[in-house]
């Protein structure tokens, strides 16, 4: 039966399903496929009769994926993600040109590596293009193991078994406190971690990487972590809401200190000891080897050695 399965299953097949998981309707998957609704139904219904089992149910107002469409689905997603980028290297190859990459970013990386991370590595491809996203790490993780994202530089979580992820650490770094340059606590000094709890925090999502990290650093001072007023992943929303506001919010010591360089934020001199995950490349295991992908790492690492080094030379 499972070789009989193997033969009779199509990469089409594959295609199918992902389009109606992904829309969760008939009608958007059709049109992403360019076919019919009707060719999309028959489609499905002879993809379930293969399997044997239904992949989808069907309610009132979408379709919602059974344990078997779900299960199967996690096993399609990393083989059509192989698909994508043999089609991508193919295309490549016959163009001449090194082909596009795709990467993602958390935000408060975003201005820290990536362009001194795409500097290095539009240099040394001048033939290669890139698609750069800036989201959470959950996020990104999603897109990287559905294929829509090549690599990921983001914060370091703990993969569940069979995530087929894999991950590499690259800079270790610390949080400040950071504050408005108005605010009437920017230019005090000495202060306890105890003098900062009945001020309005802005935090990292619930359960966020960063967001636990700063919550274990009023735990090891031996305080309850203040309750967030406003929960944000966008450093555009929180840099420009210190300015206005008298809110507090834990940064990474890079995006900080160059903040303050530009008189946006105040970094406050006290005694609260917070690290930060570190910052990780993620990538898809057992992924055909990828020459390109391998400069573009080796790019973040670089500039994040070029980073640490120049901070070093400026704090004797």
């Amino acid at each position: 039966m499972s070789a009989d399965l193997a033969r009779r299953l199509r990469l089409k097949d594959l295609h199918l399903l992902r389009a109606v998981d992904t829309h969760r309707s008939l009608s958007k998957a059709a049109a992403e496929l360019g076919i019919t609704q009707p060719a999309v139904t028959k489609a499905l219904k002879d993809l379930e009769f293969l399997i044997g089992q239904p992949l989808f149910s069907r309610t009132t107002r979408a379709l919602a994926p059974t344990e078997m469409g779900t299960f199967l689905m996690g096993c399609a997603a990393p083989l059509l993600a192989e698909i994508d980028l043999l089609a991508r290297r193919i295309d490549a190859y016959r163009t001449g040109a090194s082909g596009q990459r795709k990467l993602g970013v958390i935000p408060y990386a975003a201005p820290f590596l990536m362009p001194a991370t795409l500097k290095l590595a539009m240099e040394r491809a001048p033939a290669m293009a890139f698609s750069v996203t800036e989201e959470t790490t959950e996020t990104l993780l999603a897109h990287l193991r559905e294929g829509m994202l090549d690599l990921v530089l983001a914060r370091h979580c703990s993969l569940p078994p069979g995530s087929q992820l894999s991950l590499r650490a690259v800079h270790q770094e610390a949080g400040v406190v950071v504050a408005g340059r108005a605010h009437r606590l920017a230019k005090a000094r000495g202060l306890a971690v105890a003098d900062l709890l009945d001020e309005e925090w802005i935090m990292p999502p619930l359960n966020s990487p960063t967001r636990l990290a700063m919550e274990h650093a009023f735990v090891r001072a031996g305080l309850q972590p203040p309750a967030a007023r406003l929960e944000t992943y966008s450093s555009s929303v929180l840099i420009n809401l210190l300015h206005v506001t008298g809110m507090l919010a834990i940064l990474p010591e890079a995006v900080s200190r160059a903040q303050e360089g530009f008189g946006i934020v105040a970094i406050l001199d006290c005694d609260l000891a917070c690290d930060l995950p570190p910052l990780c490349v993620y990538r898809r295991e057992r992924a055909m080897p990828d020459d390109a992908l391998d400069l573009v790492e080796q790019a973040i690492f670089d500039a994040a050695r070029s980073a640490s080094a120049g901070r070093a030379a400026g704090n004797p």
